[in-house]
């Protein structure tokens, strides 16, 4: 298929944060309902370029995600495809969607609008368990970015408090998105890649080390409705981080 390149990279207001200075011994195992684990390999310095593209051969290095399931009570496998890798050097954990669909609609123009209710990748990481506050960085195809820091996972504190958390967090991610054409020049998917750097999260893995995550994906579907899917089944919305799979951090 041919490719048209949507690039539209974004700088957020950079937060700044310390490192976490733990050490390995002193790592607490975190614990989820989760048996799924993703072995997030490390890359050198300037390896990735986030241009939406996906070109560099690390990626090639780096294991898929897909089988995702659908969100709520009896999760069944989504129909629309989602593939996510995710790779991390000395600053930045990297993570790139490849997104199927034939039509792909954005909802949102600005930052921190309510962009899944359009097409929308999303990452959620919880360095610190799941009883602990936890980060969410999302991206549309027209690389309009949802950044938060989520205090509490109960939906009674969500809906009252999701707007000013997000306009409260600002992540220094940079992103980038790509829209797939056909050779008839026919929608048939998307790409974010986003970088995001370990300051902005307070918090830099040693390597071996163990924090919790989520791939969710939020799909337009022929009806114009949505389909929301995660690789890791959550048994209702995405924001149960105690039923997040693990994400390893190696360096071999």
């Amino acid at each position: 298929y041919h490719s048209q390149t949507v690039i539209l990279p974004i700088i957020c207001a950079i937060l700044t944060g310390c490192y976490a200075t733990r050490n390995l011994s002193e790592q607490k195992t975190l614990k989820t309902f989760s048996e799924k684990s993703y072995e997030c390999r490390f890359i050198g310095k300037n390896t990735i370029i986030v241009d939406g593209r996906m070109s560099e051969p690390c990626w090639g290095k780096a294991a898929p995600m897909h089988n995702f399931m659908t969100a709520g009570p009896n999760p069944v496998s989504a129909k629309y495809h989602t593939t996510v890798k995710m790779l991390w050097d000395n600053h930045f954990l990297y993570a790139a969607f490849h997104c199927s669909n034939d039509q792909i609609i954005s909802s949102g123009q600005h930052r921190d609008d309510e962009i899944w209710n359009g097409e929308s990748a999303e990452l959620l990481i919880c360095p610190q368990g799941a009883d602990n506050p936890y980060f969410e960085i999302d991206v549309n195809p027209s690389n309009i970015v949802y950044d938060s820091y989520i205090h509490s996972w109960k939906w009674e504190d969500l809906f009252v408090n999701w707007k000013k958390w997000a306009l409260a967090y600002n992540a220094s991610a940079i992103t980038a998105v790509s829209i797939f054409f056909s050779d008839d020049k026919k929608p048939i998917g998307w790409c974010a890649e986003i970088a995001i750097p370990f300051s902005s999260i307070n918090r830099k893995p040693h390597e071996n080390e163990q924090w919790l995550f989520n791939a969710a994906r939020a799909a337009v579907k022929d009806d114009k409705t949505i389909e929301f899917s995660s690789w890791g089944p959550t048994g209702g919305d995405f924001h149960r981080p105690f039923t997040f799979p693990r994400l390893v951090f190696l360096k071999r």
